[in-house]
């Protein structure tokens, strides 16, 4: 596999410096927002290959590989906003990208302990620090492709921009979380994600309405109703308006990127409707959108091919995959 040019730290200093990277004097992305946890040693489990930990040490790991066909894919591995799934949607990534002309950054994120925000800024710097040095790498669009988890992060990254040097050139996910509503949502990457206590989130997820309605639609008397014991219907009425704000459906408008999506038929994890979701809402906003449910495949096959991993659960769509990708992007190219 093609090592990497360069791992970028996204803090030198830690977060609790408050900068970002600063290169001959010039600040190239900024500080690290909210604080999570730098007391906490990052660590590898070989068993799984998954990244754990992640705080201080948030970085962006590039690949360049020699002829780059232009396009940098920034890739936000799962794991739920526990861990990293970084060898299956992070290094096999990386190697199957590289072999087809893509150059490659994962990002390997802080993990939010209920500090929402954290995730997302280091992807946003992982931008800034990518478009800076664009021009001598010969790069000329850089999208951003997440897994899971992931690809919650990767679909927020695309709603929740907050200028041209961190808006995403193109999006790809892979069975993403993108719905905080009863039926979608993956209570546990929310809980993860936020820090609401996990019966709150139950309770807001039901009392949203349709997508794209608003918080609030009910009746008073259905939300007093359904609030946990302990709890106002405030509380509940507050932690929708943080869901909503994380959930990438509810966020879409006419200039979110265009959006390729996969998902299989029997995701017991992250059911498929999320994508569907998502797909309906760019379509709804004239969003160029593509979609693929594969029949089989489950949750979290990501880039375990056979030349990875030994094995993939998403045969025999493998082939289909990597030509509706290649397409996708080639289609995008100036």
């Amino acid at each position: 596999m093609l090592p990497p040019a360069r791992v970028v730290r996204l803090y030198p200093e830690g977060q609790a410096a408050g900068g970002g990277i600063v290169e001959n004097g010039l600040e190239i992305s900024r500080g690290p927002g909210e604080i999570t946890r730098p007391d906490t040693t990052e660590f590898y489990w070989q068993r799984d290959g998954s990244l754990n930990a992640v705080s201080d040490s948030a970085r962006v790991v590039l690949y360049l590989p020699q002829g780059c066909n232009g396009q940098l894919i920034l890739v936000c591995p799962g794991g739920g906003y526990n861990e990293l799934m970084f060898r299956s949607e992070g290094t096999y990534a990386a190697q199957c990208l590289t072999e087809r002309g893509y150059a490659v950054g994962i990002v390997c994120y802080r993990m939010p302990v209920g500090h929402a925000s954290a995730p997302l800024t280091d992807v946003q710097n992982a931008f800034r620090y990518c478009r800076h040095h664009a021009g001598e790498w010969g790069i000329t669009q850089i999208g951003v492709m997440g897994m899971s988890a992931g690809g919650h992060l990767a679909a927020c990254a695309s709603t929740l921009y907050t200028d041209e040097v961190t808006r995403p050139d193109f999006t790809i996910l892979f069975y993403p979380v993108v719905s905080c509503d009863t039926g979608l949502i993956h209570r546990g990457s929310f809980r993860k994600l936020t820090g609401l206590p996990a019966d709150l989130i139950t309770a807001a997820a039901a009392l949203g309405g349709e997508v794209g309605s608003g918080f609030g639609a009910g009746p008073d008397a259905d939300f007093a109703a359904a609030v946990p014991t302990g709890y106002t219907v405030e509380d509940v009425r507050a932690a929708r308006m943080v869901l909503e704000h994380y959930s990438p459906v509810h966020n879409i408008t006419a200039d979110t990127p265009p959006a390729l999506l996969f998902h299989s038929a029997d995701d017991r994890g992250v059911p498929y409707a999320n994508s569907v979701s998502y797909f309906d809402r760019l379509r709804t906003a004239g969003v160029p959108a593509e979609l693929h449910i594969f029949p089989s495949g489950g949750h979290g096959w990501g880039f375990n091919t056979l030349e990875t991993a030994g094995r993939d659960k998403l045969e025999p769509y493998r082939a289909t995959f990597f030509s509706a990708l290649d397409a996708f992007l080639s289609s995008l190219r100036p």
